[in-house]
């Protein structure tokens, strides 16, 4: 009985830990996929600077509820004389944290991204 009792929390116990790792990893390549269409999109847009990009991640990254900062955004914009292409690409590094209910863990994740027109 006793046994039965120590399984069924331990499997409670690994469900909600489970449910809370889930639901920070759907935020998160949420976010992962709006820095890649941010840049993807950056040419189609008025202010396409790369401060404005710095600072809309940055804002977006708040309302998901990750933290980070402008010195972990970094923007990359060079133009190739060659062949008249022009390269943008986007490096964030972003924590957010995960609720375990006793203590919260920090997971600190990485995007990359880059387009080319």
């Amino acid at each position: 009985m006793l046994k039965r009792v120590f399984v069924f929390v331990l499997i409670g116990a690994l469900f909600f830990v489970g449910l809370q790792f889930v639901s920070v990893y759907f935020y998160a390549w949420e976010f992962d996929d709006f820095v890649r269409d941010e840049l993807k999109f950056a040419l189609m847009r008025e202010r396409g600077t790369e401060q404005h990009l710095v600072d809309h991640i940055r804002d977006t990254a708040q309302f998901y509820g990750m933290t980070t900062d402008k010195k972990n955004i970094r923007i990359e914009k060079h133009k190739d004389a060659s062949s008249g292409l022009t390269f943008l690409a986007a490096d964030v590094n972003y924590s957010t944290p995960v609720d375990l209910f006793y203590f919260t863990y920090q997971l600190h994740r990485h995007v990359h991204a880059s387009t080319v027109y």
